[in-house]
């Protein structure tokens, strides 16, 4: 089957799945508030992306299936492409995980180990359609700027090391956030060639904006551009005006391939040339004398075949000149030779050192392009760089980008009859994913693509040639800038043709004639799978057996790691792709999803690097002991499995972070007079205090074995010893609770009254990347004590007082009654 073939049973496939899926696929493929009734979070705001409360895929799909004693486990929905991702609420108020205000709801967040730009937050795609264009939507925040991207497997892309090739593709649209909530939107159509076995994932991440320009792998991590934020993700399928091919269901009445570009148009070129800046040259755009073309032009008609506008057939992407040549072409421009590379004597097409950047590129106008078709795209090339194809076009109902000042780039006035700054349609471009190494030499550069549904057929339509780089200011008057490239080929490939009726083309269909059956990877005669559309009565009578070794290589697929590659057997898949743990943690590593399972195939476990631990393994997982450690150091384990005729093996890493200080808290009571003594309350004797004292509780004795700073916090409680009443807090003042001596004076009580004082002593150590501190890390002491009741003071015995002045003054006058 060829590659091509592959893509349109990919495509069938999704078709297939199409009707498998809820309500028949329903339009909206990922829901924009799944994350609103998330439950689970932790004390701090934070819920882990694995989490059984956490969005599951709908439907799980084969890759989902990661089966635990029978139980498929949660291959969670959202995802990050490193560092570390968790589900957030408004209860985060703090820390490196902290969003800027805006947003109060539940979300994703991403920390400070994300690695560079292209990483970033997403969704798991699990029901896609090849040819279909989709809407993406969602909410983002990070220091820099946002933009979606999507990634998929190719039908038969390269594997290494058991893993296949992921291809990423950034969309167009960059939206300024510099730490704020900014909305981001963008359209694409998926690719023909995804592999559906394999994970369909779209994700925003994040370009770097003017005020927050860091990026790259090197200094990326660990800065403030790396944390990044999420919600609302939504995507749609869209029927776009102008969808009028369904690349699977419809025929677009081409029964054979259809060029789209003229085999050697650019060779019945003449009169280059021969003297000066046109030395073996001639320029892609109107001569200047003249303003007639001396090369190729494009006639650009509108829908009733009306000429309305006439361009160069090519010309630049973005920036850049470009002009035909041939081999008599020796011209020095800014200390570089313009002369092709050598293994090349045609006429080609050269773009000179005025290119400003990879994104740049050689361009060839296409005068009709067919939404939604299919189209294979190649040239020979040359460059320093890596090469790889683009395409850009105007989507309908596309908006205008009026010029800042009235002026295009070129200083052209641009304003309308009342003087109005006009503008231009914004431009949609598109880099391709086959990107081909040069270093100079003539390559051939090909690529596969399918035309978007909401192009403007009415709006210039190019493919590009460009190159691939990280350089970004250098390019320009560097020999990065040249690109050589002729034989440009565009062709449309025939979709269509369904014999059986089972919505799969027959170019795509290994049983055409057979409704029950699509796929048939080893050409045996026998369908690796049933269509999920055919039911037992339709197996029954499709005279088909079930294929149990699609591959043909003589392993039972229920045992391929690799069913559909008769080269390989063995696939080795850890539950994650690596750990962290913290001394004494018990840590098992999880390959129950690997193929051959342990009863077939010979699982061998053994420690490459790291602190030596003691491992015992178990068929298909193996657990140690995280051991002490003074810093975090990996731990690196490898799992090798032997198959039939194939031993594959593959490194795990563990981080174990180092082990944690430990704080012990301790205090003591000074100031108290040792002559009030002892209260016994409940068969419990406790120091008493009285009255008017000033007790000191003094914790600077706590200490941390590491010597860290530390921090104290007091509180205190009474109770009431007849009544068992709490104490209101009023009547007594705790100072100076944030320091290691607490004071305070003794308050008087009518009762005995005992009180507890207890101080809580922290270091400042955390759990990497988090607020959370180490449970060593907190320590309490507490002091109880008795307040003595205050005794009021009696009347002095020796003083009368104001009654016995009274008795005094009735005493003295009965005496003088009796004198009379």
């Amino acid at each position: 089957m060829t590659i091509y073939s592959k893509n349109k049973v990919a495509a069938a496939v999704a078709a297939t799945l199409l009707f498998t899926s809820v309500s028949a696929f329903a339009d909206t493929v990922i829901f924009s508030d799944d994350l609103e009734g998330l439950t689970g979070f932790s004390d701090t705001g934070f819920l882990d992306m694995h989490a059984d409360s956490a969005p599951m895929p709908d439907p799980i799909l084969a890759w989902n299936e990661i089966l635990t004693d029978g139980v498929a486990k949660n291959m969670r929905a959202y995802f990050n492409t490193s560092g570390w991702g968790r589900f957030q609420n408004s209860i985060v108020a703090s820390g490196v995980m902290l969003p800027p205000a805006g947003n109060d709801t539940n979300i994703l967040g991403n920390n400070k180990k994300r690695k560079n730009d292209a990483d970033g937050l997403g969704r798991q795609v699990d029901n896609i359609e090849g040819g279909k264009t989709y809407n993406l939507s969602g909410d983002g925040a990070n220091k820099g700027s946002l933009r979606w991207a999507y990634s998929y497997i190719k039908t038969g892309a390269p594997v290494t090391d058991g893993i296949s090739e992921v291809t990423t593709v950034p969309l167009t649209n960059i939206v300024l956030s510099d730490y704020t909530w900014q909305p981001v939107t963008d359209t694409f159509v998926a690719p023909m060639d995804i592999d559906l076995t394999q994970p369909f994932r779209v994700f925003i991440q994040t370009p770097p904006s003017e005020a927050f320009p860091l990026t790259g792998d090197d200094i990326f991590k660990n800065d403030a551009r790396a944390p990044m934020w999420v919600d609302n993700l939504a995507m749609t399928m869209v029927d776009a005006p102008g969808d009028t091919v369904d690349p699977v269901e419809d025929d677009t009445g081409i029964t054979e391939p259809l060029p789209n570009i003229p085999a050697g148009e650019i060779d019945t070129l003449t009169d280059f040339g021969t003297s000066g800046w046109t030395l073996g040259a001639i320029s892609t755009t109107p001569n200047k004398n003249t303003g007639a073309y001396d090369g190729l032009y494009t006639d650009r008609t509108d829908a009733d075949g009306n000429v309305v506008a006439t361009v160069e057939t090519y010309g630049n992407h973005i920036d850049g000149w470009v002009r035909y040549m041939d081999h008599t072409r020796t011209n020095i421009e800014k200390n570089l030779s313009t002369l092709a590379p050598e293994g090349y004597d045609g006429i080609y097409l050269y773009m000179n050192h005025a290119r400003n950047s990879h994104e740049s590129g050689l361009s060839r106008q296409i005068a009709s392009i067919n939404p939604g078709g299919l189209y294979n795209v190649s040239a020979n090339a040359a460059a320093i760089s890596p090469l790889l194809w683009g395409y850009s076009y105007t989507k309908i109902d596309a908006p205008l980008a009026v010029y800042p000042d009235g002026h295009d780039k070129a200083g052209e006035e641009k304003v309308d009859d009342d003087g109005v700054a006009t503008g231009e349609l914004v431009v949609t471009s598109i880099a391709l994913t086959n990107e081909v190494p040069s270093d100079g030499a003539w390559v051939l550069v090909e690529d596969t693509f399918t035309a978007p549904t909401d192009i403007d057929v009415t709006e210039a339509f190019k493919i590009f040639i460009r190159t691939v780089g990280e350089e970004t200011d250098i390019v320009k008057d560097t020999a990065l800038s040249q690109i050589w490239a002729d034989d440009f080929s565009l062709i449309e490939q025939p979709i269509g043709g369904d014999t059986d009726g089972d919505g799969v083309i027959n170019d795509a269909d290994d049983f055409p004639n057979n409704a029950a059956a699509v796929t048939d990877t080893d050409s045996d005669g026998m369908p690796d799978d049933f269509l999920a559309t055919c039911d037992q009565t339709c197996q029954d009578n499709s005279g088909l057996l079930l294929d149990n070794d699609d591959d043909g290589d003589s392993v039972l697929d229920v045992n391929d790691g690799h069913p559909l590659d008769n080269t390989k057997n063995v696939s080795i898949m850890f539950s994650d792709d690596s750990a962290e743990a913290y001394p004494a943690d018990e840590v098992t590593i999880d390959a129950t999803a690997s193929l051959p399972n342990a009863e077939v195939g010979t699982y061998s476990w053994s420690q490459l690097s790291g602190p030596t631990v003691t491992l015992t393994a178990d068929g298909q997982t193996a657990s140690f002991t995280a051991p002490d450690m003074t810093e975090a150091e990996d731990i690196v384990i490898e799992l090798m499995i032997e198959g039939s005729g194939e031993t594959q093996s593959l490194p795990y890493t563990i981080t174990v972070f180092k082990t944690p200080a430990i704080v012990t808290a301790s205090a003591e009571m000074l100031g108290r007079n040792e002559a009030n003594g002892y209260a016994v309350f409940d068969g419990v004797e406790y120091p008493y205090m009285a009255s008017g004292e000033t007790i000191v509780f003094d914790a600077s004795a706590s200490m941390d074995n590491e010597g860290r700073p530390l921090t104290y916090s007091w509180n205190s409680s009474g109770v009431n010893t007849s009544n068992g009443k709490s104490v209101n807090a009023s009547w007594y003042t705790l100072s100076d609770t944030t320091t290691a001596a607490a004071t305070m004076i003794v308050p008087e009580f009518n009762i005995d009254t005992l009180m507890t004082f207890t101080v809580k002593v922290k270091n400042d150590e955390t759990k990497p990347d988090s607020d959370e501190q180490f449970e060593t890390s907190v320590s309490t002491f507490t002091i109880t004590a008795m307040v003595k009741k205050h005794e009021q003071e009696k009347p002095d015995s020796g003083s009368f007082g104001f009654i016995g002045m009274i008795l005094l003054g009735g005493l003295a006058g009965f005496r003088r009654f009796l004198k009379k």
